[in-house]
């Protein structure tokens, strides 16, 4: 008697059919499986979950910092508006900081320092940008000259 591969002895298992056997079960395996995972996630969302639609919207609208606002889903709440409601002192009338020094002034010794940045930017040449590099070390050297105060402090801290 002979096996599938003519060796007269019989024994032998021809592992290249058993291979191909396997790959097949294998991979029909993984269809079946495939299938019914796909077929139980679409039953689940037609019955039990939010429409696919409604996901798309839910995370169209959490890209807040690009600008789109939150829709909120169903009926929507439009955009986030906030407001700010005068509580003391002088109302602004045409923008939020009306009023508020924010400029080197503000600082006990800052107008030395707003009069030497002023007279750096005026003078800037493109052409020559590294002629301004000692002018820029004696001001950052005048800055440190300046006592701690919270915003002398956060410019300090901002060296780049």
């Amino acid at each position: 008697m002979l096996d599938a591969t003519n060796n007269p002895r019989g024994s032998r298992i021809n592992w290249v059919n058993v291979s191909t056997v396997l790959s097949a079960a294998i991979l029909i395996a993984a269809e079946v499986f495939g299938a019914a995972f796909a077929g139980g996630w679409a039953l689940y969302n037609l019955f039990l979950s939010s429409f696919f639609s409604l996901i798309g919207l839910e995370a169209y609208g959490m890209h807040i910092t690009q600008g789109f606002g939150n829709f909120g889903g169903r009926g929507g709440s439009g955009p986030n508006e906030q407001s700010f409601i005068h509580l003391d002192g002088e109302p602004a009338k045409t923008e939020l900081m009306d009023g508020i020094d924010t400029t080197w002034n503000r600082v006990r010794g800052g107008a030395e320092i707003a009069q030497a940045s002023q007279a750096l930017i005026d003078g800037f040449n493109g052409n020559e940008p590294s002629a301004v590099i000692p002018k820029l070390l004696a001001l950052r050297a005048k800055l440190g000259a300046l006592p701690s105060d919270p915003v002398v402090n956060d410019k300090r801290a901002h060296r780049t």
